[in-house]
């Protein structure tokens, strides 16, 4: 471990949430290996092999890496016993493979410094992140085991503080409390439009002027009256091209969002029919929540832990940043969706927090770990969503 630290860097920063974060084990809703395989990393299989054989048992080969088992019937890590890692408990966390000991933590090698950030699939993170003070400022770090990780920063020559200076700087702009979230996102797309056409080395210089620019209309709007409903096709599309698994939480987010629309969802051919009032249903939905910041309030957070979780603009070198912005657009119009379709607003706020908080984990389990996210580019091109006056109707209208 000295020698791997010695190479690799001597620094680890993180995210404050991380310091209040502890694992609800038993006691967490929605576990992180349901519904996932979980990789053993060569180095903790040859360790099994080598001290601990007869955990052996419980892995499997699959083209050319190991994963533990699956209890077919729970569709989760068949050592996962009632919330618990039963290898944990009975070997001791060196024996975890990195998958399992590091999640829900995400870490980033900037030159040897390592800046550690979180998932939004883990509930306790997703709390922690919207409904904790402070939860962005950036800490000492510390972590149980280093594996080598990409470094992003050889990607564009940039130091890390000035990577760590402008995420921070895009974290901080969506506080803004003179504008919704929606506005907030449209300024970050046209920024980050001006920024693909630049150098990362003169991002440093621009930021500042880009950011200072005021919030406003740039064209003019134009609606689609079927975008939630397109939003759900997408979505069913993307569940059709993955792997056949259970996904309990983003079932419940479909079922409720076709129940309150009155639409009929069909999850086989990824075809969603309109009801005779579901046009006005989703209207009158979006008025009553225009009118009231707890979502808006909502819908910025999830954006500072997004931006915090990818070390935005930086963390996603090998797509350009329009791409990554517009595949984030398409999180944040799901989830308000889901949300203006679940929360009562004469609900008690606690009931209010713990839905958006099952909503926002459940949408992000399943978005944010998969790979058919050109789903979303290749549809968002045909309908013109990345049109900016179609985008402004989208956001802003």
């Amino acid at each position: 471990m000295k020698n791997f630290m010695s190479c690799f860097g001597n620094k680890i920063h993180q995210f404050s949430y991380l310091n209040k974060f502890k694992c609800l084990a038993e006691n967490c809703p929605d576990d992180c290996c349901y519904g996932w395989s979980v990789r053993v990393d060569h180095n903790t299989h040859h360790l099994y092999k080598n001290k601990a054989p007869e955990l052996l048992e419980y892995v499997e080969k699959q083209n050319n890496s190991y994963f533990i088992k699956k209890d077919v019937d729970q569709e989760q890590c068949i050592k996962m016993v009632k919330g618990l890692c039963s290898v944990q408990l009975e070997y001791g966390k060196e024996y975890m493979s990195n998958t399992c000991l590091l999640y829900p933590r995400i870490r980033h090698n900037i030159k040897g410094n390592i800046m550690v950030a979180a998932s939004l699939s883990c509930p306790e993170i997703t709390r922690l992140c919207l409904f904790t003070n402070n939860p962005f400022k950036i800490d000492i770090g510390q972590l149980d085991r280093l594996t080598e990780i990409k470094d992003i920063s050889r990607y564009g020559e940039c130091n890390t503080k000035n990577i760590i200076y402008i995420n921070q700087k895009f974290i901080k702009f969506c506080r803004n409390k003179n504008a919704s979230a929606e506005q907030i996102l449209l300024r970050v797309i046209l920024i980050v439009d001006k920024l693909d056409q630049l150098s990362k080395k003169k991002w440093i210089y621009m930021i500042q002027k880009l950011l200072r620019l005021p919030i406003k209309y740039m064209y003019k709007p134009i609606y689609d009256k079927n975008l939630p409903f397109k939003l759900v096709e997408i979505a069913l599309m993307m569940l059709n091209s993955s792997k056949k698994i259970k996904r309990r939480r983003l079932y419940d987010i479909l079922d409720n969002i076709e129940k309150v629309l009155n639409i009929k969802i069909d999850q086989d051919i990824a075809k969603v029919t309109l009801g005779k009032n579901s046009i006005k249903i989703y209207q009158s939905l979006v008025n009553i929540w225009r009118s009231n910041l707890y979502i808006s309030d909502v819908l910025k957070k999830y954006m500072q832990a997004y931006i915090a979780m990818e070390l935005f603009p930086y963390g996603k070198p090998h797509i350009t940043l329009y791409d990554q912005i517009i595949i984030f657009t398409y999180k944040f119009l799901f989830i308000k969706l889901a949300l203006i379709t679940s929360l009562k607003a004469d609900s008690a706020k606690s009931d209010q927090d713990n839905t958006v908080v099952n909503i926002i984990q459940g949408i992000s389990k399943y978005l944010d770990h998969t790979k058919n996210t050109h789903i979303i580019l290749k549809k968002f091109d045909e309908y013109q969503y990345q049109n900016i006056s179609i985008l402004e109707g989208i956001l802003l209208v």
